[in-house]
């Protein structure tokens, strides 16, 4: 099972995701970075730290936030990634649009 956690500070939101970046944890976290990005949110962070895998529902809500993100100006980074979820962004180019950073 996993779960999220969404903290807001000014015009950052970081998203927690604990557990796998799938399909579920996808359709939960999309109204709520939508209603945060317009709310003026200009940067996400997505720590994956905890994540054991993300789907293509998962890279799927990245690129929507990325691109909401980056019509406005803002950015996306995502931090903590596993050697496994790293290969998975490098291999379909994801880390050439937005920052991707390993444990």
């Amino acid at each position: 099972m996993s779960t999220t956690q969404i903290e807001k500070n000014g015009t950052q939101a970081r998203i927690t995701v604990q557990g796998d970046l799938t399909v579920a944890v996808a359709r939960e976290l999309r109204p709520q970075l939508q209603q945060a990005l317009n709310e003026g949110c200009t940067a996400v962070v997505f720590d994956l730290g905890r994540a054991g895998m993300v789907d293509s529902s998962g890279i799927g809500l990245l690129i929507a936030v990325h691109n909401s993100l980056k019509s406005k100006g803002g950015t996306l980074k995502v931090e903590k990634v596993s050697a496994e979820i790293m290969q998975l962004f490098k291999t379909m180019r994801l880390n050439r649009h937005f920052p991707v950073e390993a444990q």
